[in-house]
């Protein structure tokens, strides 16, 4: 199914945050999974993380936009955006696990690079290294690494379009 045509944003509402809370859950849920603790333990462990990681955003990147994702009307996910006059920084995107590798992160994804493109801003993104996953998923859609960090790569997309780039390669070959 193709569903950019059904997906858009709203911005996050304070009513929205159980929902952006079992949502950062669901992103962790690989881990939890193999560790002996008691529900109680891990919900709050998540809650946790998810403050942690709220605070550090907001501390960061003060002007970023929290929105909500929706497909066909329903919650879907979340993007965590910072905009500044040099950059598009995808601070985070999440979807709720019966939409991923379904193609929503992919509209998604080339909204922001349609926006990039447009304003002429670079568009960037930070990876954990052990997401191999999003590594790809990021490659394909044109992104490269830029920096690298510790735990994480910077990466950045280079203004072409991934439709453009599969030309290219074509050509190129």
């Amino acid at each position: 199914m193709n569903y950019g045509d059904c997906i858009a944003l709203r911005k996050a509402a304070a009513a929205d945050e159980p929902f952006l809370l079992s949502l950062y859950q669901s992103t962790r849920q690989d881990e939890l999974d193999v560790v002996p603790w008691s529900d109680s333990e891990k919900a709050d462990f998540v809650r946790m993380q998810f403050n942690a990681q709220k605070t550090d955003y907001s501390r960061r990147f003060p002007d970023a936009e929290i929105s909500i994702v929706t497909v066909d009307g329903g919650d879907a996910g979340r993007t965590w955006i910072n905009r500044d006059a040099h950059e598009i920084r995808l601070l985070d995107i999440a979807l709720v696990p019966d939409l991923r590798g379904k193609g929503v992160g992919t509209a998604l994804l080339l909204r922001l690079q349609e926006e990039a493109k447009k304003s002429g801003l670079l568009l960037r993104h930070s990876v954990h290294k052990t997401n191999l996953g999003a590594i790809r998923f990021y490659r394909r859609l044109g992104f490269t690494q830029v920096e690298d960090y510790q735990t994480h790569d910077l990466m950045e997309w280079s203004g072409v379009m991934p439709d453009e780039a599969a030309r290219l390669e074509e050509v190129l070959d």
